[in-house]
């Protein structure tokens, strides 16, 4: 039995010739963001970046990594995560035949520009059910205050 699996944009649109849609899926493959369909090496982190007034919240899906195989770094105005997945040992005696898979395993890398009014003594990162938590404070000096105005 083959599996195939569909790729977005593979099919042609209503009233647009084939010639249109293989230029279309070309250019939506080639900035596609994930980097396994370019380099066969790496994989995309998949993250959320929200603000409130005290901090910065990155939430990064890594499904499948222990605790220990991520680095989380600041440097030079760039937050980087980064490890590995490792690869799930198969049992050699297993009756099993590999037919089609989707995961990714090997290194990985996602670099965030950040402000540079991030306290950076006090990030905090933490690790549940397969999503990585990070807080990045703000600065006091970048946290918003309200000036009172004197009339004279």
């Amino acid at each position: 039995m083959n599996f195939t699996i569909a790729r977005r944009n593979e099919w042609p649109v209503r009233g647009r010739n084939l010639f249109t849609s293989d230029i279309d899926r070309f250019f939506s493959d080639f900035f596609a963001l994930d980097p396994v369909e370019r380099t066969g090496s790496l994989w995309n982190v998949h993250v959320d970046i929200e603000e409130d007034e005290k901090s910065y919240h990155v939430t990064a899906e890594l499904p499948g990594i222990d605790e220990k195989e991520i680095s989380v770094e600041l440097k030079d105005g760039y937050l980087t995560i980064s490890g590995e997945k490792k690869e799930e040992k198969r049992d050699e005696n297993s009756e099993l035949k590999h037919v089609y898979s989707e995961r990714h395993f090997g290194s990985f890398c996602r670099t965030i520009s950040v402000p540079d009014s991030i306290d950076s003594e006090k990030i905090e990162a933490r690790y549940k059910s397969g999503v990585l938590y990070i807080t990045l404070p703000k600065a006091e000096a970048a946290k918003p205050r309200k000036i009172e105005v004197s009339i004279n």
